[in-house]
């Protein structure tokens, strides 16, 4: 089925909003429309066209050099490791034959205009995210209950609440703390809440806003959000009042069929192996060193340059430092977050046989979140196998996983399913696994950036202004952290600014 199709059968559920957005702040909305109009009609021709060397070839690069490059302009994309995609990385091995996973992007919510301009371009066939919580479990202070339960009779032993709180769930209480600022929200005030909020954490909100530590821990439990409660609140707030948590989809066969998508067309204007080691610029040319795996270096030169990777990857690049002072800053000081990705192998999918058809687990064990794959019409593989999302975890708790080897991973997140999947023990089910600790990745140092309270006031502006003729693109330089629609965002942008 495809995303239209069903958005006129049925509505999706919400992660952690029940309405869906009809503003955005700032003038945002008609900015949307002006990068949706460069999509669907392309960039100004290029009268005089210029060279353009595009730095990283994830999603933003990717965009960037496609919008570039249809206009007539002359593009070169330098990539540091082998593959395009980035952060959106769709493992195929070590998994057996047809079994595939997410090691980085896997949710794409329907309000993300821009990306899904690209999904229907390349005529991609997507199927519904499943976020229902109905035969998944929750796991919290050593009580095991499916959602439905504990929809039914909210309460954790061991947690004592205000009388307010009681016999809400963290969702119901959230959705009610929130709904003022939906309002505000909606009639175009997100800078209102931005100037009350932006140096809060989502604890100090919450806190703020009359709950119970209890209430916050539980919180921050089931929905997934614990290693979130010390970011920023508005952060968060963003995420959620610009619906990225409704109506979400799956790319059928994978998410990398979207960065293969540009690459046939890009194939020649890639250059793979190619890290970046030093940027200079003057009046006229940017000069950019890149050095191969075996060392050796080159020189491109160009009109313009759009540097579209992590910022953690700049420090310590040459000519950095001959930036503004303020992007120096913005540069070295903006926070990204850890994120990991435990996944095992399993003979069986054992959960479909508890009812349970997609959707996440949550649990106070170290694995944390837990997502079960959705098979249908084969299109992960044929058979009983299947590759289950043990552990999804972020920030601390994902650094927790770290420092172990990928071998102690996998056993330790096998542990704690079992746990949280008793009926495992005993049956030698699991047939190994990997994980993805973007944090521990060469040329990423992250896997998302993730404002710091007070960070958007600080340094949203500066990391979108050019620096000289280089630009910066990626979803670090978006409001919408951590999503393809950051990166696409970006991407538009930037490219509109190279004249024509």
């Amino acid at each position: 089925m495809r995303r239209r199709e069903f958005l006129t059968t049925a509505a999706a559920a919400s992660f952690a909003a029940l309405w869906t957005p009809t503003r955005v702040w700032g003038g945002q909305d008609s900015e949307k429309a002006r990068l949706l109009r460069a999509i669907d009609e392309g960039l100004p021709m290029a009268i005089n066209p210029k060279n353009v060397v595009v730095v990283g070839a994830g999603m933003a690069g990717l965009v960037a050099g496609h919008l570039l490059k249809k206009a007539g302009h002359n593009v070169t994309i330098l990539e540091a490791s082998r593959r395009v995609g980035g952060r959106v990385w769709t493992l195929r091995e070590p998994f057996t034959h047809g079994l595939y996973a997410e090691g980085g992007a896997m949710r794409i919510p329907d309000a993300h205009k821009l990306t899904w301009r690209f999904i229907d371009k390349f005529g991609l066939e997507t199927q519904r995210f499943i976020m229902e919580r109905t035969s998944q479990l929750l796991y919290v202070n050593k009580q095991r209950m499916t959602w439905q339960e504990f929809e039914r009779n909210p309460k954790i032993e061991g947690f004592t609440l205000k009388p307010n709180e009681r016999g809400k769930t963290p969702r119901t209480l959230w959705n009610e703390t929130v709904a003022p600022l939906k309002e505000q929200f909606e009639s175009g005030s997100w800078e209102e809440i931005l100037n009350e909020w932006g140096d809060s954490t989502v604890r100090q909100f919450l806190q703020k806003m009359g709950w119970s530590e209890n209430a916050i821990t539980l919180y921050g439990i089931v929905e997934n959000q614990r290693a979130r409660l010390n970011h920023s609140a508005t952060a968060l707030l963003w995420e959620v009042l610009s619906g990225s948590f409704q109506d979400l989809y799956e790319i059928k066969g994978g998410a990398d069929r979207l960065p293969w998508s540009f690459y046939s067309e890009l194939a020649e204007n890639i250059t793979f192996d190619a890290k970046m080691t030093e940027i200079r610029q003057n009046a006229t040319s940017v000069d950019i060193t890149f050095k191969s795996s075996l060392d050796r270096e080159k020189e491109v030169t160009a009109d313009y340059a759009i540097v579209a990777i992590p910022f953690p990857m700049l420090r310590h690049v040459e000519g950095i430092r001959d930036f503004t002072p303020a992007h120096w800053n913005a540069i070295t000081g903006l926070n990204y977050d850890q994120s990991g990705k435990i996944l095992l192998q399993c003979r069986e999918r054992f959960w479909e046989n508890e009812g349970i058809l997609g959707g996440g687990s949550e649990s106070d064990l170290g694995i944390r979140s837990t997502w079960y794959p959705q098979h249908a019409d084969d299109f992960r593989g044929r058979g009983k196998r299947g590759v289950l999302l043990v552990s999804y975890t972020w920030a601390r708790d994902a650094r927790r996983w770290s420092h172990l080897s990928v071998g102690d991973q996998v056993q330790q997140a096998t542990e704690d399913l079992e746990v949280l999947h008793p009926q495992l023990k005993g049956k030698d089910l699991i047939e190994g696994g990997t994980s993805v600790m973007w944090g521990d990745m060469e040329n990423f140092g992250g896997g998302f950036a993730l404002f710091n309270p007070g960070q958007e006031s600080r340094y949203y502006n500066v990391i979108r202004q050019p620096a000289g003729r280089i630009q910066f693109a990626g979803e670090h330089t978006s409001l919408d952290h951590r999503w393809i629609e950051g990166a696409v965002e970006s991407a538009v942008r930037t490219a509109l600014e190279i004249p024509a």
